[in-house]
């Protein structure tokens, strides 16, 4: 079905069946063919190492149950760690296969080491069990941030991240058009980079702000053209 000459080449099953690469195209057999093969299917984060090194780290055993589409890194319980919170599901597959379907989204609690933690549902009240596609962040009020999920061909889901220390005030920076990043050096000498996307994960926008973390001991702001300015 994706090839529609195919039916024209092997009008039987049986022949299409037993058929070689270079029977299938063989127009390719006088050119010089790249051949990629995919060796990692597992949903991962990419952890920057500086000096152009990287690592890719599959994610824990319960996020890879179904594809993810939105993923938001996000301290959720003011430890001074980065945490992530990702949705995901896809019912627009072939009929045949039925849907993926297994993910009722997830909330990782990360240590700051790199590694992640799968909290349950029960316990986070994180719960997006549809076709779950765009994730977006917002701040709210009085220390609240508001995260919102979309699922495809349905109601929008939207869940109050509470910190522990809600009670004390944090502050929230409006983002100039041209901030690209910030570095915040937290109280406990770590140092966390944090881009400011104009567009995210699956076609998503979150609000171009940032929320200054109560651990926060120093920030600086860079500009596309590599101009700081510190706060």
């Amino acid at each position: 079905r994706q090839f529609s000459d195919m039916s024209i080449r092997f009008p039987k099953y049986a022949q299409y069946s037993t058929a070689k690469l270079d029977d299938l195209l063989p127009e390719g057999k006088d050119r010089n063919l790249l051949e990629l093969n995919a060796t990692w299917m597992q949903s991962s984060y990419l952890e920057n190492l500086g000096n152009g090194d990287f690592t890719l780290s599959a994610l824990p055993i319960e996020t890879q149950l179904s594809p993810i589409f939105g993923v938001l890194p996000i301290d959720v319980d003011n430890d001074q760690n980065l945490d992530m919170i990702a949705i995901g599901n896809d019912h627009g597959n072939n009929v045949h296969w039925g849907h993926y379907d297994a993910s009722n989204g997830n909330y990782l609690r990360g240590d700051g080491a790199g590694n992640f933690q799968v909290k349950p549902y029960s316990e986070s009240g994180f719960f997006v069990d549809g076709d779950a596609k765009a994730l977006v962040y917002m701040p709210f009020h009085d220390g609240l941030d508001l995260v919102i999920a979309s699922q495809n061909q349905d109601s929008l889901k939207s869940f109050f991240v509470v910190p522990p220390d809600i009670d004390q005030s944090t502050q929230t920076i409006i983002l100039k058009d041209n901030d690209a990043y910030a570095t915040v050096k937290l109280v406990n000498g770590s140092i966390r980079k944090m881009e400011f996307y104009y567009g995210d994960t699956w076609f998503s926008q979150s609000a171009r702000v940032l929320r200054i973390p109560l651990s926060t001991k120093e920030i600086r702001i860079y500009s596309f053209d590599g101009q700081m300015r510190g706060l």
